[in-house]
């Protein structure tokens, strides 16, 4: 569920990490510092979204391999 920081993505952008890209979706990958929510920017679409992971994994393999280890 995201908060508030969240909400105000994408700034201050100090509370988000940039985590990949993928051609495929032209998408870029964040997620919050503070409660841990992916965030995906798409670059044809005028505002962000929150992905489901099971999604997520399907765009972003490299980021999700990492963290399975």
């Amino acid at each position: 569920m995201p908060c508030r920081t969240c909400n105000t993505f994408p700034s201050p952008t100090s509370e988000f990490v940039e985590l990949g890209t993928s051609e495929e979706r032209h998408g870029t990958l964040f997620q919050c510092r503070k409660c841990g929510t992916y965030i995906e920017v798409i670059a044809e679409e005028r505002s962000h979204r929150y992905t489901p992971v099971e999604e997520l994994t399907r765009y972003y393999p490299d980021h999700f391999r990492k963290r399975s280890k």
